[in-house]
C-alpha cells in the first residue's frame, strides 16, 4: 500500500458522493491538541471537530499495517512468500441534514466497488453523538458538551473498514525521499 493508495480512495470516494465538498486521506488524532488532522495541499489542517466544512469525511488509519505471508508461490527474485497487507480505516463522514442509514450504505457500496485496494466494511455507527463522542476520545468533557450543543441538522457516521492489498516482493530497491 502506498500514499497513493489512499489519496486514490478519497477521490474514489468523492467521485461517487457528489454530497461531498471535501473529502482527506491519512488522518491522524494529535493527543496534545485532541484535535483529528490531516494535510490538504502539503499544509495541516485541524479537520474535526470543525464546523466550516461542510459535508465532507475523512479516513483515519490505524497506525499498524499487518503481513500475513502467502506461501507457494514462486520465488518472485527475493523469496517464496506474497502478502496480503492490511490495516484497518475509519471512514468517518460528516453530512447535513443526512439519513444515517442511507449514508452508511452509500459509503458501503462505494468502498466495496473501489478497484485499487479491497476494502470490507466490518462495523459502523450510526448515533451521530456517539461517533462525536467517540472521535473525541481524551477531549475535556466540556468540549465534547460544546461539539454536541454546535450539532445542527449535521449527521456523522463511521465506517471501520478493513482494507488490504496483495504485496510482491521483488529486488527493485526505490528512494521514498521526495527531496532527496
Amino acid at each position: 500500500m502506498t500514499t497513493k493508495d489512499f489519496e486514490g480512495l478519497r477521490d474514489y470516494i468523492l467521485s461517487k458522493n457528489k454530497y461531498f465538498s471535501n473529502g482527506f486521506f491519512n488522518a491522524f488524532t494529535d493527543s496534545k491538541s485532541n484535535s483529528v488532522y490531516a494535510y490538504e495541499n502539503g499544509v495541516l489542517k485541524s479537520i474535526f471537530p470543525e464546523d466550516n466544512l461542510g459535508n465532507y469525511f475523512y479516513l483515519r488509519n490505524d497506525p499498524n499495517v499487518k503481513f500475513s505471508a502467502k506461501t507457494g508461490y514462486e520465488d518472485c527474485g527475493v523469496g517464496k512468500l506474497n502478502f496480503d497487507d492490511s490495516l484497518t480505516v475509519y471512514l468517518v463522514a460528516i453530512v447535513n441534514d443526512a439519513d444515517e442509514f442511507e449514508l452508511i450504505n452509500n459509503l458501503r457500496n462505494t468502498v466495496l466497488s473501489a478497484k485499487s485496494l479491497i476494502a470490507i466494511p466490518t462495523a459502523a455507527m450510526w448515533q451521530t453523538e456517539n461517533v462525536l463522542i467517540d472521535e473525541m476520545k481524551g477531549f475535556e468533557d466540556s468540549e465534547i458538551i460544546d461539539a454536541l450543543a454546535r450539532l445542527k441538522n449535521q449527521k456523522m457516521v463511521k465506517l471501520t473498514l478493513t482494507i488490504s492489498k496483495e504485496y510482491v516482493p521483488n529486488t527493485c530497491i526505490t528512494n521514498p525521499c521526495k527531496t532527496c
